[in-house]
């Protein structure tokens, strides 16, 4: 079973609600394993389970599911519609939403990053725009996961049996091929045993090299260190940004994308990827990076990764 397979099984539900109803779950279901979302989440609630547990003073502002990731919350809306292009005017007010409020006022939910998820091949530029713009102080772009981004996710999708969805599992993550350990293990001896502060790995295409990166990072960088990754395009940045995601058997770590040419990919005609297309927003502000990185370094977090 494909995820194209598990939508359509959706579709076949009688009325629009109880497609996204559906949804919904399926949805809460993918944010509670896949490893390839920029947060980890320790709760996630569908708003009926939020609104009923935390008693809310407001509306749901077209929320659908809240997920909590240490102190902080991300609101997710859901959208199951059978057309190829999803439009600014589907997502009511949820963009506008930046914190909630229990109603006897003594617990409030800032809302740090909003997801958007939905079943369309394409987004229109408006929703592109708003998902950028959504971005205040306290909390990072919206992102957008639809058809195609939901189902590299990294989730085993024939795991999901009779239509059951409590029954999708993640995939496992890649093991290195022969000649990749060999380079592993002579990375190791080059820089840890000899001792050298410079090196240089030459491999054919198609043999691995971004999964030997990765894998390298896992093993040589210490908790609260850092490690840069450079790429000459915004389309090469964010598929190592999702495989990195997916791949790394690090416990902890915190992505930082920034890009130094504000213009990459924005030229007509171009190939590249526009920076708001990332997805992992980037930053060229050296405050707040350095915020950041101080923060994971002084509290002894996991390990930073830079792509630039």
């Amino acid at each position: 079973m494909s995820f194209g397979d598990i939508i359509s099984h959706i579709f076949h539900e009688d009325t629009p609600h109880a497609q996204g109803s559906k949804f919904e779950k399926l949805v809460k279901k993918i944010v509670q394993i896949a490893r390839d979302l920029p947060h980890t989440f320790d709760e996630v609630y569908l708003w009926s389970e939020f609104n009923g547990k935390f008693q809310l003073k407001q509306g749901d502002f077209g929320i659908d599911i809240m997920a909590k990731s240490g102190d902080e919350w991300v609101a997710i809306q859901c959208k199951a519609y059978q057309k190829d292009t999803l439009e600014l005017e589907d997502l009511k007010n949820f963009l506008g939403c930046q914190t909630l409020q229990s109603s006897d006022g003594t617990q409030h939910f800032p809302i740090v990053q909003h997801y958007l998820f939905h079943t369309c091949k394409t987004i229109s530029k408006n929703v592109q725009k708003a998902l950028l713009q959504c971005q205040n102080a306290q909390s990072e772009p919206a992102i957008a996961y639809g058809f195609y981004e939901i189902s590299e996710l990294g989730i085993d999708w024939g795991s999901c049996k009779n239509g059951d969805i409590d029954s999708l599992r993640t995939s496992g993550k890649k093991q290195l091929r022969p000649h990749q350990k060999e380079a592993l293990e002579k990375i190791h001896s080059h820089f840890i045993e000899q001792g050298n502060a410079r090196g240089k790995v030459i491999m054919a295409c198609g043999t691995g090299k971004s999964l030997l990166a990765i894998r390298t990072i896992d093993s040589l960088v210490d908790s609260g260190e850092i490690a840069l990754f450079l790429a000459p395009s915004l389309a090469l940045i964010d598929q190592m940004i999702k495989e990195f995601r997916k791949e790394s058997i690090s416990p902890s770590y915190k992505l930082f994308a920034v890009c130094s040419d504000s213009k990459v990919g924005a030229e007509k005609g171009s190939e590249d990827l526009n920076a708001q297309e990332l997805s992992l927003a980037p930053t060229t502000d050296p405050n707040m990076l350095a915020h950041a990185i101080n923060a994971i370094i002084s509290t002894g977090g996991g390990g930073a990764m830079r792509i630039a």
